[in-house]
């Protein structure tokens, strides 16, 4: 990496690393995930059949799309929907994906209660996923605490480009992607309480949460696009071979 003309991370914390090994921070730009917005935008989703299909009609739906590994946290999810389903407010949970948790995960979801309330879809093809998170009232970024939270999460920019609004663990990089109260809400990661209550706060006032879904959409659709990251990097490149007060 020293040698590199130039080098790309997703994560101020990746860049931070990198300087460490002695990568000189100029050379260094951040330039973080994206997504698809075409594939995920309003308009393309129909998730009336597909919440037909999968009993939540009439439901509010907390969703999670994502590998199902302990890093993810979701954990802290089951318990944060099994404690509202306690208060009396009673969300079903759709997790979408497979992995090696997921036995520990129904093991969790029969302890809460909620075995009755939560859908696991095992795999789903990436394809199929814009639909999926249409069919979510809320989708959650559960992650734990980490001191080196060094990447870029996909499902992050994907919640927000199919309109969903999002409650995230403010930890990381997520912490810059989303402003608290206005593209999305934040918690302590970690913290089952602030979970339930930030998730609480969303299905007790859903025109609350279809304005964060808009403003997190439209905020993903001017920052985050894959076409967006192209151009940054073709204009890195263009400056590395013709630099500022260089021959042109």
């Amino acid at each position: 990496m020293c040698s590199a003309d130039h080098v790309v991370t997703v994560s101020v914390e990746l860049k931070r690393w990198l300087i460490s090994g002695g990568v000189v921070p100029e050379r260094v730009t951040v330039l973080p995930n994206a997504v698809d917005t075409g594939r995920f935008g309003a308009g393309t989703l129909q998730p009336d059949e597909l919440r037909a299909r999968l009993g939540l009609d009439g439901q509010p739906t907390v969703g999670f799309v994502g590998t199902l590994k302990p890093w993810h946290g979701t954990e802290t999810l089951v318990r944060a929907v099994g404690a509202l389903h306690r208060r009396g407010v009673s969300p079903h949970l759709l997790i979408v994906g497979d992995g090696p948790q997921r036995n520990v995960l129904e093991q969790m979801v029969a302890q809460e209660r909620i075995a009755h309330a939560t859908t696991f879809t095992g795999t789903v093809p990436h394809g199929a996923m814009p639909g999926y998170m249409a069919a979510m009232d809320i989708a959650v970024a559960p992650y734990p605490w980490s001191e080196s939270f060094y990447f870029s999460p996909l499902k992050l920019f994907e919640y927000m480009a199919a309109g969903c609004p999002v409650v995230a663990a403010d930890t990381g990089q997520i912490r810059e992607c989303l402003r608290n109260g206005e593209t999305g809400l934040l918690y302590q990661p970690g913290d089952v309480d602030a979970l339930a209550d930030a998730l609480s706060q969303l299905l007790a006032d859903p025109v609350r949460a279809g304005t964060i879904g808009r403003a997190g959409q439209e905020y993903v659709r001017a920052h985050h696009t894959w076409e967006g990251n192209a151009h940054a990097v073709v204009e890195l490149s263009r400056a590395l071979v013709h630099p500022r007060g260089g021959d042109s």
